[in-house]
């Protein structure tokens, strides 16, 4: 019995033949982009339980699902691209979340929302990468009438324009909840902190974790010497048991008791008490020529226990990094930390401990980590 193929080779002609391809290609293209398209849909995507009982439940009560104006953009309007080529990539992409359903990774509303973050930073991340690209579907800076917004939108959308900045990089959490971020950050602290009690402290250079207070002897009774900020860095001089005699170098103004990493106001990271300043070594001076400040660098010594103390600074700063692009982030369009000087850095970190839910230590190593970073500081070195 001959094949159909081979049949229809032998007993058709020429423009049959191709007509009949022709014909099987509708067919096969047509069955494939409906399935396609059908995979677009509202229903398809809340098909499941994971999506119909978290994210299905978030959407429906934001402004993408209902308006004045009755326009609804859909899963799809936002996760899948219009482009065809693109859009197959992306289907083809999405094995991996069929993989994930089948295993169930987020099939309960307790995995879900350990995996929220993670989940919503893989997406963000696509979306920044892509320009925002979805969103662009809708959204035209083009189409935007500058004088119908008020003047804080009109300025920082004109200013999104001009910089290329994306949509998702300000506008996170508009069609489903945000992540529980401070759940996170106790975990990742109390991670880190783990991790600083455990090391060895073996090295010659340490940086503090905390705000520290130094002593004259290795004891906590004796004359205090100076207190320091987190993610300071000293040198390893001596060790007695749990005690650790350090040594720091930095800049005084006009013989103040205030320190800081170099001459200038840009980066304070201490203060020295009088027993301190009595005992300090001076090095070497500098005076300003338009302000007449005379600067001294100097070291000063002292002791203090290992707790709060690393010998692995960018384990310190990789954990200070992931606060500040997790917590700030969320609605802010960061730029490097060398974008700007150091004393720069001072007002909106001040601004954001007002409306940020870190505790004062966390925004202030993640100030410190920014103005260690910063563009004056990196010349300086």
């Amino acid at each position: 019995m001959k094949s159909p193929w081979k049949w229809l080779c032998e007993n058709t002609t020429k423009p049959v033949f191709a007509a009949v391809i022709f014909l099987i290609g509708v067919v096969v293209w047509g069955g494939f982009n409906t399935a396609m398209e059908a995979t677009n849909t509202l229903e398809f995507c809340v098909s499941c339980h994971e999506m119909k009982d978290n994210v299905y439940a978030e959407y429906v009560q934001t402004t993408h699902y209902s308006n004045r104006s009755g326009v609804r953009a859909i899963c799809s309007d936002c996760h899948v691209p219009k482009e065809w080529g693109h859009k197959v990539i992306r289907k083809i992409r999405a094995t991996n979340e069929l993989f994930h359903w089948m295993i169930g990774s987020i099939d309960s509303k307790e995995k879900f929302e350990a995996k929220r973050l993670e989940l919503a930073q893989t997406v963000w991340k696509e979306m920044k990468a892509n320009g925002s690209h979805e969103c662009k579907n809708c959204h035209s800076f083009d189409a935007m009438h500058w004088q119908k917004q008020n003047l804080r939108a009109m300025v920082t959308m004109q200013t999104a324009q001009l910089q290329d900045i994306t949509c998702i990089e300000c506008h996170k959490g508009i069609a489903h909840k945000l992540p529980d971020f401070y759940a996170h950050y106790a975990t990742w602290t109390e991670q880190f902190n783990t991790q600083v009690a455990a090391d060895p402290l073996s090295t010659d250079t340490v940086t503090t974790t905390a705000f520290k207070r130094l002593y004259s002897a290795p004891d906590a009774q004796s004359a205090k010497m100076l207190d320091v900020m987190p993610l300071t860095d000293f040198k390893v001089i001596g060790r007695d048991g749990e005690w650790l005699h350090l040594s720091l170098t930095a800049w005084d103004l006009n013989a103040s008791a205030e320190i800081f990493k170099k001459e200038g106001r840009e980066l304070e990271i201490g203060l020295l008490s009088d027993t301190a300043l009595q005992a300090a070594q001076y090095d070497a001076t500098y005076t300003d020529s338009e302000t007449g400040e005379v600067w001294r660098k100097l070291t000063v010594e002292g002791w203090t226990t290992r707790e709060h103390l690393s010998s692995d600074r960018k384990r310190v700063t990789g954990f200070v990094e992931k606060l500040w692009r997790t917590e700030c982030n969320t609605c802010h369009n960061l730029p490097q930390p060398e974008r700007y000087a150091a004393h720069d850095w001072l007002k909106p970190i001040t601004a954001m401990r007002e409306k940020s839910k870190l505790p004062n230590l966390q925004m202030t190593m993640i100030l410190k980590y920014l103005q260690y970073g910063a563009k004056d500081m990196i010349e300086a070195n």
